[in-house]
């Protein structure tokens, strides 16, 4: 099988390292040139949580991929949210009638994705992998039990899924939903709450989470986006992986916030374990902020529900973006007198 994966950094690194030892024809395409280079000339070194991995593969550069012949069945787009369009336009002329696009960025891009390229080429998945390049060529797994939940977008069973679901189970574990937006959806809270926190402050998640106010905050900017994807009826589902259940965030449901804020204490996270968003303030990068708080905040002033922390949050992370230096565990201190957390 022809698979072209846009986007050779961590996860798209792991996915297509995995998917061509399965013996998947697999190009990996990515605009950072020494990057192309490395994996051509010397491979894929994965280490990590399941171990040490040399994967040959192909890789091309981003501006020739509108040039390869290749009749592929599944396009994996794995760029910056903020990249996506660019992607969009680049994979166009090699969409053909029963090519699959999936994404396995932050965020929620399906729905823009099935309007940009047709709803029947687009099947929804929430990535359930992660880790962090050493440099070109080099990637580290920090998840060990990881993989990916396939499912339609509108919710239906079909083969097409489960023959994807085949084809990925070379990269981990599979599960397939009925509610796929609802998992989407309660990602992109639990990545709201933790991820913007850690790029502000420069903590890790572990460090975060055993901090008793700045858990409160996190289920804080987690109630918002609970009360906003109820406004938009959204079924959100556990994300059992992970041992989170952002239906236990309801502000109406008091006990129910002291359950899931117990369990978030007791979450095996590594002190200095940096997410995606950290790693971009320390490597001077754009963040995705606005793709995934901002997500909440712009369906909040559509539906009428306020979200005033996750504006703050996305506010403040764009100051920290503009100059790195100034992050710093005060201005998590500063949020919590603000809304008296």
């Amino acid at each position: 099988m022809d698979i072209l994966v846009v986007g050779a950094g961590t996860v798209g690194s792991v996915v297509g390292g995995y998917l061509s030892a399965s013996g998947c024809n697999v190009i990996l395409a990515d605009g950072w040139d020494k990057n192309v280079d490395v994996l051509n000339r010397e491979g894929l070194k994965l280490s990590g949580t399941r171990g040490e991995h040399h994967f040959w593969v192909k890789a091309v550069h981003l501006g020739d991929v509108p040039k390869l012949k290749e009749e592929f069945k599944v396009i994996i787009i794995s760029v910056k949210t903020y990249d996506t369009q660019k992607t969009l336009d680049l994979i166009r002329p090699l969409i053909k009638t029963d090519t699959v696009v999936i994404s396995t960025q932050n965020g929620i891009n399906e729905e823009f994705i099935a309007k940009e390229i047709g709803s029947s080429h687009v099947i929804g998945a929430v990535t359930e992998l992660s880790g962090y390049m050493l440099g070109p060529g080099m990637v580290v797994e920090t998840r060990k039990d990881g993989g990916f939940v396939l499912g339609e977008l509108d919710g239906s069973a079909s083969e097409r899924v489960q023959d994807l679901g085949t084809v990925m189970a070379a990269c981990g574990k599979i599960k397939i939903s009925e509610n796929i937006m609802g998992i989407l959806w309660s990602k992109l809270i639990w990545n709201s709450m933790l991820n913007p926190l850690t790029a502000i402050s420069g903590l890790g998640t572990g460090s975060i989470l055993q901090h008793d106010k700045f858990r409160k905050l996190a289920i804080e900017i987690g109630k918002e986006g609970f009360c906003v994807s109820k406004k938009h009826n959204i079924k959100l589902e556990p994300l059992v992986l992970m041992g989170i259940d952002i239906r236990r965030l309801d502000p109406e449901q008091p006990l129910e916030n002291i359950k899931e804020e117990n369990s978030l204490k007791l979450l095996p996270e590594p002190l200095d374990k940096m997410p995606s968003m950290a790693q971009d303030i320390k490597n001077a990068r754009k963040t995705e902020i606005d793709f995934i708080n901002g997500v909440i905040f712009e369906y909040g002033k559509k539906l009428q529900v306020a979200t005033p922390i996750n504006e703050k949050v996305i506010n403040t992370l764009h100051l920290v973006e503009k100059n790195q230096d100034l992050q710093s565990p005060v201005f998590l201190n500063e949020i919590l007198f603000r809304f008296k957390i």
